[in-house]
């Protein structure tokens, strides 16, 4: 993990290109970390499906339904990216829209994410929803800048 302070020292005076619209995926060893668990999901699932097969146990069904309900939710969460649309004016997550002419403030910030101390953007819009953005992503950096550059003065970094 990047310490807080050497990510500020890395952004103080970045200025990269970027296009009108970037992708943001998980950050590459979280992200095969996370292929793994489904695999071995999907495997215990398989052994269990023949176990169930030979033996004639319906009770191992079940859990060979669970098994393979959990790959499916793994998968479905490393391949969850955000993308920010600077034509649309728009982050998208998932379901969620944020515009980003919406956005009354941006604070980057050290926080708590799960057991971890984490970089994260805090987001408030005008409508005083609040979203939380973790930067367990890759292309950190662009990102943060990105917002830096778009929001100008709504952006602000908090120190512990």
């Amino acid at each position: 993990m990047i310490f807080f302070e050497d990510f500020l020292k890395k952004i103080k005076g970045l200025n990269l290109e970027y296009k009108k619209e970037e992708k943001f995926r998980m950050a590459s060893f979280q992200y095969i970390c996370g292929i793994l668990i489904a695999i071995l999901l999907f495997l215990v699932a398989g052994f269990n499906f023949y176990l169930a097969q030979k033996q004639g146990n319906n009770l191992q069904y079940i859990l060979v339904v669970v098994l393979a309900y959990l790959g499916i939710r793994q998968i479905k969460n490393i391949s969850n990216t955000i993308s920010i649309n600077l034509e649309n004016e728009e982050i998208n997550f998932k379901k969620t829209k944020i515009k980003l002419n919406e956005i009354k403030s941006c604070t980057l910030e050290e926080g708590k994410v799960g057991k971890k101390v984490q970089i994260m953007l805090n987001i408030i819009t005008e409508e005083n929803k609040q979203y939380l953005i973790p930067m367990f992503m890759n292309k950190k950096e662009l990102f943060v800048v990105m917002m830096r550059d778009y929001l100008k003065e709504k952006f602000v970094i908090k120190k512990n």
